[in-house]
């Protein structure tokens, strides 16, 4: 048989395990879980490498990584910067350190 694929073809059982991989690391990735989507997605790279897709989604589990830290260490900053709240509504005053 001819075929136009170099490569050859990977059984069925390894195939659909990838596309679960990959579509469960897309879930990760839409409900915010970069690590978790880039460890499944990882995972699918083994029979879907040539797709430029999957490295699109990698790169994106890096940058919502990324950004993830950057907000967590501003709110630690912004935190810092506060030492307390007194009253409320109206009436309330923050304290911040000397």
């Amino acid at each position: 048989s001819s075929s136009s694929s170099s490569a050859p073809a990977a059984p069925a059982g390894v195939r659909r395990r990838e596309e679960m991989l990959y579509n469960l690391g897309l879930q990760h990735l839409l409900l915010g879980r970069p690590l978790e989507a880039f460890a499944c997605l990882s995972e699918a790279c083994t029979l879907f490498y040539s797709r430029p897709r999957l490295w699109i989604r990698l790169a994106e589990c890096c940058i919502a990584h990324q950004a993830l830290q950057q907000r967590s260490q501003e709110e630690r900053a912004q935190s810092e910067m506060v030492c307390s709240v007194a009253g409320g509504g109206a009436r309330r005053r923050v304290l911040l350190p000397f």
